[in-house]
């Protein structure tokens, strides 16, 4: 169901998480770089292993590409174990995330940044310790009493765009699959 707040932005899909974030100011030299990053990280994200397998490509080359995919898979879960160890990983919020805002509740930690342009770095994949970074203007929003603090993104990468609305149909489509998998308990 879409919902619209009070800026008359058609907002559509979104997810309710708490993951790390962290917001800072933006490091503008950066902000490309960060932008190839998203998008990288979406990609592999949504996109999973959609190489064909077996026959269609040849044994050879399909066993190539599956042991480049599990030493990449093993980098990631090497990284992730570091950065973790070494707590570089911020503390966790409540957000809910849309193809072009993220709302975030109220918090001190994000006090000093209202009405500022800043950079949003959200941890958003399990497997992967590495952040999305959403830049725009953090401000006050009457969408809801619990996440009055919103920040639309200031991208203009419609692939970026394009990506973090599958990201999200898709984390849609495995809630509702795990609900008809696990109904629950209170039902029976």
């Amino acid at each position: 169901m879409s919902k619209r707040d009070s800026t008359g932005l058609n907002l559509g899909l979104s997810i309710r998480n708490y993951r790390p974030l962290r917001v800072r100011t933006p490091e503008v030299h950066r902000q490309n770089h960060s932008q190839m990053v998203n998008v990288a990280l979406l990609q592999t994200q949504t996109f999973g292993s959609s190489f064909p397998k077996g026959e269609a490509l040849g044994e050879e080359l399909a066993t190539f590409l599956e042991r480049i995919d599990q030493k990449v898979n093993l980098l990631t879960l090497l990284t992730t174990a570091l950065l973790e160890t070494s707590n570089q990983l911020p503390s966790q919020h409540e957000f809910l995330l849309y193809e072009t805002v993220i709302f975030l509740k109220d918090d001190d930690v994000f006090e000093s940044m209202k009405n500022q342009f800043c950079e949003i770095e959200l941890f958003l994949f399990d497997s992967v310790a590495l952040p999305l970074k959403l830049v725009g203007r953090l401000v006050s929003s009457d969408f809801s009493k619990e996440f009055p603090l919103l920040l639309e993104f200031d991208h203009e990468d419609s692939e970026l765009s394009g990506l973090l609305g599958k990201f999200i149909f898709q984390a849609h489509r495995r809630e509702i699959a795990m609900g008809r998998a696990h109904p629950l308990e209170s039902d029976t």
